[in-house]
């Protein structure tokens, strides 16, 4: 087990192929960085806390594989800061969807799931199209819960792949 601490500089919130979520991340410090993989079993756990600009302490086993080293991180704690909005940040769900589609069903469907299920994440919907992507933050009045109901009906409306 090795232990390291830093900001999180880059953070990837991907889908396996059965549609579990796990996290790709680099944490920097003064000095260095290393890219520390979050893969589904502990990300079920810390996934609500990884955040862009997050300063965090990883515990976790050191992967020496394709020679670049790299950790794979087993716990994680959210270092206090003496800023308290970064203290309070909380990192956002980000939904993943084609502009094909969109539709007005498919935003009313959206938004009740949305309300069914409040709590503290706020809500961000990456529109992708063959000319790129194009990344929105939704009202704050939409700020939902990171549940398993929460993700189930997510996955049920948008498809497996929603979530960026």
């Amino acid at each position: 087990m090795v232990a390291i601490a830093g900001m999180i500089s880059t953070l990837i919130r991907k889908v396996t192929k059965d549609g579990r979520s796990w996290a790709m991340t680099v944490l920097e410090d003064l000095e260095a960085s290393m890219e520390v993989l979050f893969f589904p079993k502990t990300y079920e756990v810390i996934g609500a806390q990884l955040a862009d600009g997050a300063a965090v302490a990883v515990k976790g086993k050191l992967d020496r594989r394709d020679g670049t080293p790299r950790l794979v991180g087993m716990e994680l704690v959210l270092l206090n800061l003496e800023d308290s909005a970064q203290e309070n940040r909380v990192a956002p769900v980000v939904l993943s969807v084609p502009t094909a589609k969109v539709t007005p069903d498919l935003i009313a469907a959206l938004k009740h799931t949305l309300q069914a299920h409040p709590g503290p994440c706020p809500v961000h919907i990456k529109l992708r199209s063959s000319r790129g992507e194009l990344v929105l933050a939704i009202n704050e009045d939409y700020r939902v819960e990171r549940s398993g109901a929460f993700l189930g009906d997510l996955k049920s409306l948008l498809g497996a792949g929603c979530l960026a």
